[in-house]
């Protein structure tokens, strides 16, 4: 038989923690053989409750019609009795139903090897024993009870739990892939369950991808021993009560890395410079020594948080030469206040994507990565980071426009702001673009890709991954890409090109949003469309488009039944940049110019349908296919699941005209900073033969809004408790009581 590609693992091992309540879906691509297995279904005729016994069983192809290893072992209401693996099993694969409900026991030293059928649970109870079982293909629990043998359980196909009670026994799970030199990405999805140890291991020629599909909880030791790591955009976060490796990539994005459980030491370690960045990092328990590995950086690019009411530690495991704990919270060592004028709008906008346009005139390049790697922002209190994407950043040309979403700018107000934070040359990139455009978009087309009529080279930055497609696969009807945008690049349409979108999803209360330029007002040009056409006869669709006078419009129109309309009162200006803008609320229509109302309609009734077809430039005629195509260019196409409200419109046409924006003068910063709730201890140890020659603490005085570091000064000797900065001798365990906030580059090990 061929092998054919079906899903892909690579070697890792978990155990869980015993007894858990759980849904967990581990997805990957094997390759896997295809079988063509009998089935042995168990029957008990036998009486003697024994795997061995070939009269307990139908169909099997074994020697005297047990189990062989081309059947599946099959378990159902044929018989529920209960069953003992007295004798080592090899079968193609294992089948236990729903109307299973007996208990499947592996005896103390057998060893069960599952083919590439795999193994299903859907009912009743399987317990290991202390030997191994091995799956050369998937491994699904629905239902039931699993308790896995003491041993090893090894999976090479899926591993999927989506219910039922999955009970580790201490024992290891691993799950090994093909070896191939592909570079795979898998997802590991374990909600609300608890790892005991989990090792990531990509033994690919190429470096594999394990991505977060939900929190992480491991109650022991997580260990990344090849491959990289990632908590994806989703920023999943990651709870460890014992130990952390990092020897292949760890990617924490903006997530936050805590270690719990006050029982067990956490020793941190890892290769690579820096060994680990992590975002946020939070010990929560008191009592909790923390052991970051000698010789060794560790940064912090968020917050850092030792929470605990006595003794709760960091220890820096410090032989030669010393480690280092580092903040790097906001990106770097300088920032720039960005406010906004949201003086004209009486409202409050709330997860607002603003655009951030960088020049030369307003910013220093030279003091950022290449690509804008290190930017980082932050709410107005210099610590709550902000998602943001970075559409474009030439460092050549001083350009840069970056779409940041802020929480909230106050109605009326011209002095809320936002912080930047710049020039770290070891950041990696925090862009977290579906984030940013979380806030009810469905949709959000930059159009600044060069299209050739290839699936989903027009991309969408939501998560709904809604990507277009010039000219719908031909080639020559896919637009031109142009450096004249009005932020960015654009698409340029010559009359006959258009976009076709990939998901179709229609909604009737909502708000289309576009840049446009043309010099045509005597044809009607559509800019966005959903439509759903069957023949001559029956037809629903939705118009934003340009008039044959260049006023801009919107319809609802189906057949049978009619159409309504709402049309702007004068006509679009030719050769230059629009701002259009269409909302819709019941039977609620606005028309916005440049952010202001053009036109309204009260009219509309309810439309429900399924399109068919959705196009950028482009209507669509039953008989002829795409036309009334656009003639100009058109950037940053929108569309929302609301209609958003007149002083968003405003607000966001000011933003993209970069009107809305004014950037401060460059600020000298410290980095990052450094908290513990109240009441909390902290001891700074070292270990090994090298001295730390100061451990520096920066006083809360220069926070400017925390109260005086207390001081234990029988752990005190010697240094400067100045105004800013108090220095500890050699050898000394320093115990800070009270609410620290320490910002700057703290260093925890030989200076």
């Amino acid at each position: 038989m061929k092998k054919f590609k079906q899903l892909k693992a690579l070697k890792w091992k978990l155990a869980l923690f015993p007894t858990v309540f759980l849904t967990i879906t581990i997805s990957f691509l094997v390759y896997a053989k295809l079988s063509l297995a009998a089935t042995a279904t168990w029957t008990n005729t036998g009486g003697d409750g024994l795997w061995s016994t070939c009269a307990n069983w139908s169909g099997g192809t074994g020697t005297g019609g047990c189990p062989g290893s081309s059947d599946i072992a099959t378990f159902n209401n044929t018989s529920t009795a209960n069953i003992a693996i007295d004798t080592t099993a090899s079968v193609a694969g294992v089948s236990i139903a729903s109307t299973y409900s007996g208990i499947i026991t592996q005896n103390t030293g057998v060893t069960v090897t599952i083919g590439s059928s795999g193994f299903t649970q859907a009912g009743g109870t399987f317990t290991g024993g202390n030997s191994t079982i091995d799956i050369s293909g998937v491994f699904n629990l629905s239902s039931g009870t699993f308790t896995a043998p003491s041993n090893t359980t090894t999976v090479t196909g899926n591993f999927t739990i989506s219910g039922g009670t999955f009970n580790a026994s201490g024992g290891i799970v691993t799950l090994t892939g093909d070896g191939d030199s592909l570079a795979d990405t898998y997802t590991i999805t374990s909600s609300a369950s608890t790892f005991s140890n989990l090792t990531i291991n990509s033994t690919d020629g190429a470096t594999d991808t394990f991505q977060l599909g939900a929190n992480l909880i491991v109650g022991k030791n997580l260990t990344i021993t090849a491959g990289t790591f990632d908590v994806t955009a989703s920023n999943y976060n990651i709870t460890i009560g014992g130990n952390l490796t990092n020897n292949g990539t760890m990617n924490n994005r903006s997530n936050t890395v805590t270690f719990n459980d006050n029982t067990q030491n956490s020793a941190i370690t890892g290769s690579g410079s820096p060994a680990i960045t992590f975002y946020n990092l939070t010990s929560t328990t008191g009592s909790k020594i923390l052991k970051f590995g000698a010789g060794q950086t560790f940064r912090t690019n968020g917050l850092l948080t030792i929470t605990g009411t006595t003794n709760n530690q960091i220890n820096l495991a410090s032989t030669s030469p010393a480690g280092k704990l580092t903040s790097g919270a906001s990106g770097g060592q300088y920032k720039k206040k960005v406010t906004f004028d949201n003086s004209g709008q009486a409202e409050n906008l709330t997860n607002f994507p603003i655009l951030v346009k960088l020049t030369s005139s307003n910013f220093d390049f030279t003091k950022a990565q290449s690509a804008g790697q290190d930017i980082r922002f932050t709410d107005s209190d210099g610590t709550t980071s902000l998602s943001y994407e970075i559409e474009s950043w030439d460092s050549s040309a001083q350009t840069a426009n970056i779409w940041v979403k802020v929480p909230q700018i106050d109605a009326s107000s011209s002095t809320d702001y936002i912080y930047m934070f710049y020039n770290d040359p070891t950041a990696a990139d925090g862009q977290d673009k579906t984030s940013v455009w979380s806030n009810g978009y469905l949709g959000v087309w930059h159009l600044k890709e060069t299209g050739n009529g290839t699936a989903g080279e027009y991309t969408d930055s939501t998560s709904t991954g809604n990507n277009g497609r010039g000219g719908d696969g031909t080639a020559s009807q896919a637009p031109t890409q142009t450096s004249a945008g009005q932020i960015d690049g654009a698409q340029s349409l010559d009359g006959a090109d258009y976009i076709s979108l990939s998901n179709t999803t229609y909604q009737d209360n909502k708000t289309i949003e576009a840049w446009i330029y043309t010099g045509v007002n005597n044809a009607w040009q559509e800019i966005f469309l959903h439509e759903r056409v069957v023949g001559n006869t029956n037809y629903d669709e939705s118009e934003f488009r340009l008039t044959n006078a260049g006023k801009l419009q919107y319809q609802d129109a189906y057949y049978p039944g009619g159409a309504w309309t709402a049309t702007t009162t004068s006509a679009v200006p030719l050769n230059q940049w629009v701002k259009v803008t269409i909302t819709k609320n019941g039977a609620n229509v606005n028309l916005y110019v440049n952010g202001s109302n053009g036109g309204s309609s009260s009219s509309f009734p309810a439309f429900s349908y399924t399109p068919l077809k959705a196009f950028i430039g482009s209507g669509y005629w039953w008989s002829s296919g795409p036309t009334y195509y656009f003639q100009g260019k058109i950037d940053e196409v929108s569309l929302s699941s609301t209609a958003r409200s007149a002083a968003w419109i405003a607000a966001s046409y000011k933003s993209e005209a970069n009107t809305f924006n004014t950037y401060g003068t460059e600020e000298t910063t410290t980095n990052g900073q450094y908290a513990s709730t109240p009441v909390a201890q902290w001891t700074i140890n070292h270990q090994g033969t090298e001295s730390i020659t100061y451990a520096f603490i920066q006083d809360a005085a220069c926070d400017g809004t925390s109260t005086t570091i207390t001081l234990d000064t029988t752990s005190r000797n010697g240094g400067n408790n100045g105004t800013c900065w108090s220095g500890y001798a050699v050898n000394q365990n320093v115990r800070v009581k009270g609410t620290v906030r320490v910002k700057g580059t703290t260093r925890i090990g030989a200076d």
